[in-house]
């Protein structure tokens, strides 16, 4: 798995780093405004450049080479309480992580919906993801004799039939797993902006459109205003995006790991 970044504690969102940029700007363009001459702008250009440099090495110093965050330490409480439908990363003893749909989880037993089997038809697949999101219930209790039939599927405890031929061995599709076989089990990765990134980037808008708008403070030009505004808030926020996306982070939520 590729590593990625990690931010302790309360992750940072990359908006409020625009935000910051943004308020950074509108300083920067209200301090003309208060005098008949021109202040010294190459001292404030300096400080804000310098304020700003501060921020990025302390926002860059809270990121780790970790791509895993882990909220709390991992409890099975936390498997039961899974929402039904949802996508998890199931790891057994031994084995690498594969994508499930969960259905149903007591002290002792995991039971997941295997979408990706190869011999599936799409109908059948709509017809589990309907049985997971509606019905998981009867999917539990098919050993009992239950069955789930969605327009022309059945799923049934001796396999899984599309137009009454048998597809698939629902054994194959649904999964019942001993919980004392479970080494893990995630949430699916999520692709995170960076935040020392959109840090960085802010304080390229705002190196590039500080001496522009400085060359329209005083213009008689009647967009003068329109350049401004462009200049001291879309350059900030647009290199803050740009910087945010130029290297992304990706972040996996543990919601159990076995001791």
């Amino acid at each position: 798995m590729g590593r990625g970044f990690r931010i302790s504690g309360d992750e940072t969102d990359v908006s409020t780093v625009c935000h910051l940029a943004l308020s950074l700007s509108l300083i920067t363009a209200v301090q003309p405004a208060r005098a008949q001459e021109s202040p010294p702008l190459g001292w404030l250009e300096r400080s804000i450049r310098k304020e700003a440099a501060r921020l990025a090495v302390a926002t860059a110093a809270q990121e780790t080479t970790s791509d895993v965050r882990v909220d709390q330490p991992s409890k099975w409480s936390r498997v039961v309480a899974l929402e039904r439908g949802v996508t998890i990363l199931v790891e057994l003893r031994g084995v690498p992580p594969v994508s499930r749909r969960f259905v149903w989880a007591d002290d002792s037993e995991l039971i997941v919906v295997n979408l990706d089997h190869p011999q599936l038809p799409d109908e059948a697949r709509r017809a589990l993801r309907e049985a997971v999101s509606t019905h998981p219930d009867t999917l539990r209790r098919l050993n009992d004799g239950a069955q789930f039939v969605y327009r022309n599927v059945r799923v049934t405890p001796d396999g899984i039939f599309v137009a009454g031929r048998k597809v698939v061995e629902t054994s194959d599709v649904l999964e019942r797993i001993r919980r004392g076989d479970v080494a893990a089990i995630m949430a699916p990765p999520s692709r995170r902006g960076s935040v020392a990134g959109a840090v960085v980037g802010g304080i390229a808008g705002l190196a590039v459109g500080f001496p522009v708008a400085r060359n329209f403070m005083y213009s008689t030009n009647r967009h003068a205003g329109v350049w401004i505004g462009l200049s001291l808030v879309g350059c900030p926020v647009g290199g803050a995006w740009l910087g945010s996306q130029a290297r992304p982070g990706v972040t996996e939520r543990i919601i159990y790991r076995a001791p």
